[in-house]
């Protein structure tokens, strides 16, 4: 099965910055062999956090883990015994090693470019979603209100995108 990995170049508005990530462009392994995944980065690895995420083809972005500035690294709970994390700081280059890979583990491998310490202090959480739904005098008066509370999420950037029959028809308050 293959592995498609991009090659990313990321601007930093904050720090005004062009950010080079280079990667193979894809690597194929026998199911149960392992992989090694490069990423040389324009940065110092010593300086920012780095994550490594992947998209299997028809699904949503999943965080794998990421590796500070000092070497730490953090894992989802569900990957931490496939994949590891390292680096080698005298060419500014991260690993991504899996172990015992399967066809389910087909997607586009992402490295990250740099996070700061306080954007990824704690991995990723998936908010609580509360909906409020119209009242049964709305629905009779076809006038119907709704409300979605986001609570108990990390990173604090999220945008709300309310869907009628799967397409988009409004976008709510960015936090």
């Amino acid at each position: 099965f293959n592995f498609h990995i991009p090659i990313t170049l990321l601007y930093r508005e904050d720090v005004g910055k062009i950010y080079e990530l280079t990667q193979p462009a894809s690597l194929t392994v026998q199911p149960g062999q392992p992989l090694t995944i490069s990423c040389k980065v324009s940065y110092s690895v010593s300086s920012y956090y780095t994550a490594w995420i992947r998209q299997p083809a028809g699904k949503t972005l999943e965080w794998i883990g990421y590796i500070s500035s000092g070497g730490g690294t953090a894992y989802k709970d569900s990957l931490k015994n496939k994949f590891s994390i390292t680096r080698d700081t005298s060419s500014n280059t991260l690993f991504l090693k899996g172990q015992s890979l399967q066809t389910e583990d087909t997607a586009v491998y992402y490295c990250n470019w740099p996070y700061g310490s306080e954007l990824i202090e704690h991995p990723p959480v998936s908010p609580s979603l509360f909906v409020m739904t119209p009242s049964e005098e709305e629905m009779h008066d076809k006038t119907a209100s709704f409300a979605c509370l986001a609570r108990d999420f990390s990173p604090k950037d999220h945008e709300i995108t309310w869907l009628k029959n799967n397409k988009p028809i409004a976008k709510g308050v960015t936090f």
